[in-house]
């Protein structure tokens, strides 16, 4: 979709940069944004470097590396991108929200351990989510975790300031206006 193609340019300018290699960006029949990278090399370093297996994440059940548990700078930038890409901020039964979401338990249970070693209580349910919920607790994630999806930055600033909800398709007439925040996104969220 149209609304998720500033995060997509970021994340290939950001792949580009750090492994000299030109992502594609495609969009599907179904109107999906698919960002394919193709490097043998690069899937074999991840593989050997991470002990990632090749293939499906969910029927791999894959896990969050040892090497990036152990570091706290990597647990933050880790937690990060899972919530930008497999996340997303909005209301819920009336209350502000971030919900991460996968169908791999093993990663939502590392993924909700990680969020209490660093201090954010969420809630666990069995319904493949994982909720931070509160303006409080929202704050102080985005201020300590960030984010790169201007998507999230727009609907949470527009629900903060102007306790405004936008509908994903609506980001896009906020993109001039949020042009200028610098990538990740910290303090300067809210």
């Amino acid at each position: 979709p149209k609304y998720d193609k500033p995060y997509f340019y970021y994340i290939k300018n950001l792949i580009k940069n750090l492994f000299r290699i030109e992502p594609k960006i495609n969009i599907t029949k179904n109107n999906l944004l698919v960002l394919t990278v193709s490097s043998k090399e690069l899937c074999e370093f991840i593989h050997k470097k991470f002990n990632l297996p090749y293939g499906n994440k969910i029927k791999n059940k894959i896990k969050i590396p040892t090497q990036i548990i152990k570091d706290k700078i990597l647990i933050k930038a880790c937690l990060r991108g899972l919530i930008d890409t497999d996340g997303f901020i909005g209301k819920s039964n009336n209350r502000l929200k971030i919900i991460f979401t996968s169908y791999n338990k093993g990663l939502l249970r590392q993924v909700a351990l990680l969020n209490r070693n660093l201090g954010f209580s969420d809630k666990y349910y069995k319904n493949n989510n994982i909720e931070i919920c509160s303006k409080y607790k929202i704050i102080s994630y985005l201020n300590t975790i960030g984010s790169s999806n201007i998507r999230h930055i727009i609907r949470f600033k527009e629900m903060l300031n102007n306790n405004k909800l936008l509908y994903k398709e609506e980001v896009l007439g906020y993109y001039s206006k949020y042009s200028n925040l610098k990538l990740p996104c910290y303090g300067s969220v809210v």
